[in-house]
């Protein structure tokens, strides 16, 4: 099914709204579809922060993996690193939302 930016973030917040989004998504589309916007607003709304925090990997617990080069793979050391990122729970929080 395809989706405008606009009307995936709406979808995506109604679920939220009922309690009902899923464990994970799949955001694809062409180079310039809005695919990290989507994702950055979801997250930030999630996570009580701002858009621009995600994109710039600044906002707490919010993890973002890119490919590291041109090759468009995520790599094993990626994903690695990721999973030591996240069952590595920081003492000032209670749960962590991933």
């Amino acid at each position: 099914m395809s989706f405008s930016a606009d009307s995936a973030l709406e979808y995506l917040q109604r679920a939220h709204k009922k309690n009902r989004l899923a464990h994970a998504y799949l955001i694809s589309g062409p180079a310039g579809s809005g695919k990290s916007d989507v994702a950055a607003r979801l997250a930030a709304a999630l996570n009580k922060t701002t858009p621009e925090k995600v994109l710039r990997a600044q906002a707490p617990d919010v993890f973002v993996t890119e490919p590291a080069s041109r090759s468009r793979k995520i790599v094993v050391d990626q994903i690695r690193r990721l999973e030591r990122a996240l069952n590595c729970a920081p003492p000032e929080i209670a749960r962590r939302l991933g």
